[in-house]
């Protein structure tokens, strides 16, 4: 496989040589993005959302400094969640914000974040060839490796591939991960022509030892830090891990029956456009978990000694029709103006637990059919009215239903306001709802989850700073309780969240804030910690005024809760009862700099490990790491 990569890299490269990508000489006030005059350092960047909006600016592609030691895959969704201590080990985010599953949903996504999906792939226009490699090494053998590459091939054609390589021994014994995710992408949009194709496919392969926490023997041991050797300390599964397998592929073609017209002065006549659009999306899984060493003082049951294993496949086919009304010229003064889309989407699923022995096969074939939309209204520059609906009304779902609606108010003072309600209604997933192995069964018929949200969001640009709060409902929530089981609340659980950001800059002090606070009221199932902080303090300076330089400090710091358990052959977190988590604070310090197109720091990670005791846990019986060096290299390169 390796062989294979670096032969596929030299390709590359000689492709970037042989065909380097033609400048335009269109105005670059045109809707075709690559219309700009090419410049080495330009490189913009979109998602698939680009097919839906009018609005076809795509993102400058960057290489700053700004939060680059914040490397872990992790730190995408928050800056402080229950992890199990090691890079590619399942986590949990300690922000509650469930998301509509749009269908079939089978679970098993605690270890979703360190692979790529095929649709969430990025896509590149690049005027020419862009390449950056990024690569972290820390103590216990931890390698973080990514590496993205794109190029212009003509005029209407771009391609591009990602590759990621976690690997990590860990700090106790058993934690060992390792991780490979590849994607390629490529976006065709020929010249004078009302048509383009996006594409996607990904591959992903991981393996995550599990060693079943701390026993409570070990956890007393390390808590009175009477063994410095982790790898002493007692645990509780010696033969244990989860191996996940994935690849998804998702293209999507559009059509524009209009094409935005212009006159001779170079004007538009007629700037919006009508799309036909269809995106089909394959994905296929297998979630394995195996214990050679079966441990019947660890799990709750044992149907079969000679069942050291449980399997769980996915294959899911979707396919999604859709009508839509752009604008392709964001600047026009006219007083309303509005965007829309209609679709209907298909899909086909297989899930299945091939088991053999006295073990029954699970087993479910389904099909689900939805409709809905969303539209967009603006009226002039400063008003933007949103509304989003999704219903399945045949199938598995039937009954799931999505209804999004947001106002966004833009002040002459560099003030935005925003107002939302996000609602729905949709069954628990597959994993919660029925599941068989040997370590424990379930079988359960759980009304559907019905979740309200309203929030509002108030954003100074000028200060940098910006305030989210709200309110939501969450009725029959689906928990697994203290035997690990899932379970339904009897009554609602609510929670009322605000999330302050900020960014404060004093000479050459720079200050990076975020605050979090969770109210739970209404049940006791959800467990979350009440406050949440995050700070970045650097202070930042030019060495011969072109090596940028930074010097900074990280702190991170919840309060105390009942952090929950681990259940390792489901990758699910579970309540606990037993101790109460006496908060987590923890220091980083760090440097960074930036030479040219090269960005590089060096972390001293936990470096207040030990001074108030050792009792910092996120996860129950697995503490996070104790001290540790990390250094990281980015080298962006062009042509």
């Amino acid at each position: 496989m390796k062989w294979k990569l670096i032969a596929f890299i030299f390709l590359s490269a000689f492709i970037t040589k042989a065909q380097m990508p033609q400048s335009s000489t269109n105005s670059a006030n045109t809707s075709d993005s690559s219309s700009v005059s090419r410049d080495s350092s330009r490189v913009e960047f979109t998602n698939f959302q680009i097919s839906e909006t009018g609005n076809l600016s795509l993102q400058k592609f960057s290489y700053l400094l700004d939060r680059i030691q914040f490397y872990l895959p992790i730190y995408r969704i928050n800056l402080i969640n229950s992890t199990l201590g090691n890079n590619g080990l399942a986590y949990q985010n300690l922000i509650y914000k469930p998301k509509f599953n749009q269908g079939f949903n089978w679970g098993f996504e605690t270890f979703d974040l360190y692979g790529y999906q095929a649709k969430d792939a990025i896509f590149y226009d690049a005027q020419s060839p862009f390449t950056r490699a990024f690569y972290v090494q820390g103590s216990k053998q931890e390698a973080f490796f990514q590496l993205e590459h794109t190029q212009n091939i003509g005029k209407s054609f771009n391609f591009g591939f990602s590759y990621q390589r976690i690997n990590s021994a860990g700090i106790y014994a058993r934690q060992n991960a390792t991780a490979t995710a590849f994607r390629i992408h490529s976006w065709w949009r020929p010249q004078k022509s009302n048509y383009q194709l996006l594409f996607a496919a990904s591959y992903n392969n991981q393996v995550a030892f599990e060693n079943g926490g701390l026993t409570v023997k070990g956890d007393s041991i390390f808590r009175h830090d009477l063994e410095r050797n982790r790898q002493l300390l007692p645990s509780w599964l010696s033969k244990s891990r989860n191996k996940i397998f994935n690849n998804s592929i998702q293209i999507r073609q559009t059509y524009d029956l209009l094409k935005p017209s212009k006159d001779s002065t170079e004007l538009r006549k007629r700037n919006s456009t009508i799309r036909l659009q269809h995106t089909f999306n394959y994905q296929f899984r297998r979630n394995t978990f195996d214990d050679e060493n079966l441990n019947s003082g660890f799990y709750n049951q044992i149907k079969d000694s000679n069942l050291l294993s449980s399997v769980y496949i996915l294959q899911q086919w979707e396919s999604e029709a859709a009508l839509l009304k752009l604008n392709v010229n964001n600047d026009t003064n006219s007083t309303l103006s509005w965007e829309g889309k209609a679709f209907l989407k298909q899909q086909f699923i297989y899930a299945a637990a091939p088991f053999s022995y006295t073990i029954s096969q699970l087993v479910k074939n389904a099909t689900n059919q939805s409709v809905g939309g969303f539209v967009k209204f603006k009226i002039k520059r400063n008003i933007q009215v949103n509304g989003a609906l999704e219903v399945f009304y045949s199938g598995n779902n039937t009954g799931d239903s999505k209804f999004e609606s947001s106002i966004i108010l833009k002040t002459n003072q560099n003030i935005s306001i925003e107002a939302g309600v996000n609602s729905f209604t949709q069954n628990t997933t597959w994993q919660l709802s029925s599941y068989i192995s040997n370590f424990a069964s379930w079988s359960n018929n759980f009304k559907k989850i019905n979740y309200l949200d309203i929030y509002g969001i108030i954003g100074f640009e000028k200060l940098k700073s910006s305030l989210k709060l709200g309110n939501s409902n969450t009725g029959n929530f689906v928990f697994l309780d203290t035997l690990g089981l899932p379970n339904q609340a009897n009554s609602s659980t609510n929670l009322f969240y605000l999330q302050l950001q900020n960014k404060l800059k004093f000479k050459r002090f720079n200050l990076q804030s975020t605050i979090i606070l969770q109210e739970v009221t209404g049940t006791d199932v959800l467990r979350i910690p009440k406050i949440q902080l995050q700070e970045s303090l650097y202070y930042s300076t030019l060495i011969r005024k072109t090596t940028e330089f930074r010097i900074g400090i990280d702190l991170f710091a919840c309060s105390a809760f009942y952090a929950n358990r681990y259940q390792v052959f489901s990758g699910l977190f579970y309540l606990q009862n037993e101790v109460k988590n006496q908060g987590l604070f923890q220091t980083d310090f760090y440097i960074s700099s930036k030479i040219r197109r090269v960005l590089f720091f060096a972390k001293l990670e936990n470096f207040n490990s030990g001074i108030n005791g050792y009792n910092y846990s996120i996860t129950r019986f697995y503490p996070i790491p104790d001290r540790a060096i990390k250094l990281g290299l980015s080298w962006t390169f062009f042509d």
